[in-house]
């Protein structure tokens, strides 16, 4: 199988390395592309019945242009010599009359990954389509009959994927990543006295051996859907608030947002001006592991191919680095991080505290574990979602809550941050684990 990958990828470098020269034949001074494959399955089952089967075959290719300051940019879904030719005539000839971007051009040479790593991303699962229905009806029975409440389900996932991205430049640079991605997920509904809750959970790595037993899963998904059962609101009141890590990444992607190069170009983040200064309280820490071997979230080189590295977005509560690609870093007037395309393994350092520990350091107050709907405002911090949670006393879960608002504004919250939990959540590029934050606005009755 990696003798196929392997010449797979070799067929992608020559046809990348013809694309560069078509464009210098045509006039480019510089010229970069991209050719990204996915292929693969994924299947449904619903009640014991397929829901739905869909196969993955997804291709693209993109080029982008320089004439001096003048960009020309061109897609295609098809990969034949003819259509990556025409794709790249058809970026030339745009460039002719777009308006120069002082901004624009390839990643400066020095910076490239011309000698990355194999990151060990590529694990392809040997199961058949047939053996991911059986185990996804296995999981779904299994959940469903934990408890009698659980009456209905929204379905039991397996997808399997490989994908493939090759990037390269008039700098010389070809670079490859080959990357697997497998994920089981169940979805159930419970009710009780007339009234219908749903949860779900779900298990995603690169390597199947990794996946959460399908046993385990199921126990899972169904206790978190029974917990739900007996939601009530409150009154409306400021009160600390625990999110669970699923909730504080988003919290997490709001800080990414405004300290995103374009957005800070724009005047449009709260954070504006803030680097080298106090956000967090000093024991808060969040850095970036791009090259963790085999984790989700792991690459060797950006979406420019700039050379990935480990470093701080904040250290001891300090911002002390930007979100910034080759573009954006040059409307700043800085240097790119190698995030084009984003983060690569962002971890927030844990505390000391369990979940338990969190809520007896909280005491009283809330447990949010879903957030509905996007109330994040990244120019002003204005911060204000929808909640499912669960209200605490004497550090123990009371009952669950639902119909409620939390508000403040993200200033104020990250300063207000008390602890950290210790439950790191693998599952995806952003790592995060339990805040306890004071003095939020809880809206309910």
């Amino acid at each position: 199988m990696n003798n196929k990958k392997d010449n797979y990828i070799e067929l992608q470098k020559d046809l990348i390395a013809n694309v560069l020269r078509w464009a210098r034949t045509n006039g480019a001074q510089h010229a970069e592309c991209a050719i990204n494959e996915t292929n693969g399955f994924g299947v449904n089952v619903r009640l014991g019945e397929i829901d739905s089967l869909e196969y993955h075959n997804d291709k693209n290719f993109t080029v982008t242009v320089y004439f001096g300051q003048h960009t020309g940019h061109a897609t295609t879904s098809e990969l034949s010599m003819d259509s990556l030719r025409l794709a790249t005539e058809k970026a030339c000839y745009i460039a002719k009359f777009t308006e120069a971007n002082p901004y624009a051009g390839i990643a400066d040479k020095e910076l490239l990954a011309f000698n990355y790593k194999d990151l060990s991303l590529w694990h392809p699962w040997n199961i058949s389509i047939n053996e991911a229905i059986l185990m996804a009806k296995q999981c779904e029975s299994e959940a469903m009959a934990i408890d009698k409440r659980i009456v209905n389900s929204d379905g039991c996932s397996i997808e399997n994927l490989e994908s493939h991205s090759v990037y390269g430049n008039t700098h010389d640079f070809v670079g490859a990543i080959s990357g697997t991605m497998h994920t089981i997920s169940c979805s159930l509904v419970a009710e009780q006295s007339g009234v219908m809750q749903r949860d779900f959970d779900y298990s995603q790595a690169r390597n199947n051996n990794k996946l959460e037993n399908i046993t385990n899963l199921a126990k899972s998904a169904a206790q978190l859907t029974l917990r739900r059962l007996g939601a009530r609101t409150i009154l409306t009141k400021k009160c600390p608030v625990v999110f669970n890590p699923g909730t504080a990444k988003r919290l997490i992607r709001a800080l990414l947002s405004a300290i995103n190069g374009n957005n800070l170009h724009r005047n449009s983040s709260f954070l504006l001006n803030r680097l080298d200064t106090q956000i967090f309280p000093k024991f808060v820490n969040i850095d970036e592991r791009p090259h963790l071997l085999g984790e989700v979230g792991s690459s060797p080189f950006d979406a420019d191919g700039v050379a990935t590295k480990a470093k701080y977005f904040v250290k001891d509560g300090i911002l002390k680095n930007y979100l910034l690609s080759s573009c954006s870093a040059r409307k700043l007037k800085m240097t790119t991080t190698g995030n084009a395309g984003g983060v690569c393994n962002l971890f927030i350092t844990p505390g000391e505290n369990d979940l338990n520990g969190l809520f007896k350091l909280m005491g009283k107050g809330l447990y949010i574990v879903e957030l509905l709907g996007d109330g994040i405002n990244i120019t002003t911090g204005d911060y204000s979602c929808g909640v499912f949670g669960f209200w605490v006393e004497n550090g123990e879960i009371q009952y669950p809550v639902e119909e409620i608002t939390v508000a403040g504004n993200l200033i104020d919250m990250f300063h207000n941050i008390i602890a950290l939990g210790n439950d790191t959540d693998y599952r995806s590029i952003i790592k995060p684990v339990s805040i306890l934050v004071d003095n939020m606005i809880i809206a309910g009755k």
